[in-house]
């Protein structure tokens, strides 16, 4: 971008290099390295370009307002082209039970630095941010399920909270960036948030024509989930009870001010840092352009504690591969632990079923689409409208769904528009094919 001031900057510049034996040397996977230098030079303030557009406003109002309501001190790794504005509600989150919330909705890991709340992208992705890692977590978790909390979730008895440690938090990751509300739900009140697993009847066919493999799931009414009963209203007629204060410190005062907050580029706020200190600082700059929110005002040791650990980077490296379909895993769980789905009734709203059971499903037996729509026109219409006829033979497959439905609706920003609301709702597919 232009039009920025630039402070007068050391460059620490760090090679790999390969030693006398042929072997590598070792090196901190930190490649941004600050550096005090005395005396100072001339270092003139990067004043910047404020930004108006939708995305970069639409952040810093979202952070103002978290700031003001939590009254905290925040410095945030942003992305500013991103649409997904963590949003957490401040009258049920205070305190680390806050940071912790914005932390899960953005995606970011939160530390607290001598009062200072930071949150930095993950130097590594987190496992159960990939889906495939959690279709390959959950299928192991429900083969070892006990066979008492088994027939609980299927039952749809399981509450969010009756769950491991470490399903948690894979769910919770999980549901932070497909539908929110769901995942706040599970931190504010996670005894409420029932969950259920269901048996979830698919289909896979060839084109005649071109002998590509097509599927697609059937659709089944499903029970609704008993939602646990909302607390009782508060008495209007007693007095209501201050909350309780946030459990987390303000950073030392500094000179180093950056009011109500802003979003700044690294290079931006090292040129403050440098003016406000009277210090010159190195640092990596293709992180130059790294947006940053960050409001209050910070002390020097603060401050460089803060950006040591929000510009941390690591070297590439290749990424764990998971097993994204389950065509052995998920027969032999419903022929085994997972049992009691197969007497699930495959029917849909109007009564009308589908003309297999959730055995046959299971065993991976194959029959014409005539024969799958049991006579019933309306089905077969639905399948006509992939393109099967008659005598299309289909193989059946079985998948499971884990679903969580706390209820109600929750909000989505997207910059420049009307907030959406979603339902409160995550039906998470494990298929077979």
């Amino acid at each position: 971008m232009t039009g920025y001031g630039r402070a007068v900057l050391l460059i620490t510049v760090v090679a790999a290099c390969v030693c006398a034996n042929g072997t590598a040397c070792t090196a901190a996977s930190r490649v941004v390295q600050l550096q005090r230098v005395e005396p100072p030079g001339a270092s003139p303030q990067a004043q910047g370009t404020p930004r108006t557009d939708p995305e970069a406003q639409s952040w810093i109002a979202a952070l103002q307002t978290f700031c003001k309501a939590q009254g905290v001190v925040l410095f945030y790794d942003v992305d500013p082209s991103s649409q997904d504005i963590p949003f957490v509600d401040t009258n049920s989150f205070h305190g680390a039970a806050a940071m912790r919330a914005l932390a899960l909705m953005g995606g970011r890991e939160w530390t607290d630095v001598k009062g200072l709340q930071i949150f930095a992208r993950p130097v590594r992705p987190r496992p159960e941010q990939n889906t495939r890692a959690f279709d390959q977590f959950a299928v192991g978790w429900l083969k070892n399920l006990p066979p008492d909390q088994m027939s609980a979730l299927v039952e749809g008895k399981t509450r969010f909270s009756d769950i491991d440690p470490e399903m948690q938090s894979r769910l919770l990751a999980l549901a932070a960036h497909s539908i929110p509300g769901v995942a706040l739900a599970m931190l504010s009140h996670p005894d409420e948030v029932p969950m259920r697993l269901q048996f979830q009847p698919m289909i896979v066919w060839s084109d005649p024509k071109t002998g590509s493999k097509h599927s697609r799931l059937l659709s089944v009414q499903e029970d609704p989930l008993q939602l646990t009963a909302p607390a009782a209203a508060p008495d209007d007629s007693q007095p209501a009870q201050p909350a309780a204060p946030p459990n987390l410190g303000r950073p030392a005062r500094g000179p180093l001010d950056f009011g109500a907050g802003t979003l700044l580029t690294l290079d931006e706020i090292m040129a403050r840092a440098s003016k406000a200190f009277g210090v010159n600082y190195s640092y990596d700059h293709r992180l130059g352009q790294s947006w940053y929110f960050v409001n209050g005002k910070l002390d020097q040791d603060t401050f460089e504690r803060a950006i040591a650990l929000l510009t941390t980077v690591s070297p590439a490296k290749r990424a764990p591969t998971y097993q994204t379909h389950f065509p052995a895993e998920i027969p032999d769980l419903l022929n085994g632990p997972c049992s009691q789905l197969l007497g699930a009734k495959l029917q849909l709203a109007d009564g009308s079923s589908w003309g297999a059971t959730p055995a046959q499903f299971a065993e991976g037996s194959t029959m014409t689409a005539a024969a799958l729509a049991g006579g019933n026109p309306e089905l077969l219409a639905e399948l006509q409208k992939d393109g099967l006829g008659l005598d299309t033979t289909v193989a059946l497959s079985p998948a499971m769904t884990l679903l969580t439905q706390p209820g109600g609706a929750s909000p989505r920003f997207v910059p420049g528009q009307p907030p959406v609301l979603y339902v409160n709702r995550l039906n998470w597919l494990i298929p077979s094919n």
